[in-house]
């Protein structure tokens, strides 16, 4: 399972889907965005090693400041208890891995039944 799909059927703590959650908050349409948002900002968070700044965000993918703060400002919005997509995208990651682990496991049972 790629980021994009780790982030889109990540839950939060309650197991409501972070698309649902996000899209009771902005929509589903600006909730769209700020998963996209949160994917992009994992992808440069894996390059440098660490959270980056807005600034870093925008230099990475070539955009403007501006356009980096609005992104942060629709994911703030979605998701006003976080600061930075780190800790949901930490949280969808972990869930991931887990649904791996069960199908693995489960294929395993099957293949040797």
């Amino acid at each position: 399972m790629n980021r994009t799909q780790s982030v889109a059927r990540g839950e939060n703590e309650k197991g409501e889907a972070l698309l649902v959650v996000a899209g009771r908050r902005v929509g589903l349409r600006k909730a769209m965005k700020v998963l996209t948002y949160m994917t992009a900002w994992e992808h440069v968070r894996e390059d440098l090693g660490r959270a980056p700044t807005a600034e870093e965000y925008a230099k990475w993918w070539r955009e403007s400041n501006a356009t980096a703060y609005r992104e942060q400002a629709l994911f703030r919005q979605a998701f006003p208890d976080e600061s930075t997509p780190a800790r949901l995208l930490d949280l969808a990651t972990e869930q991931a891995n887990v649904r791996r682990g069960v199908a693995t496991a489960l294929g395993a049972t099957l293949i040797l039944g």
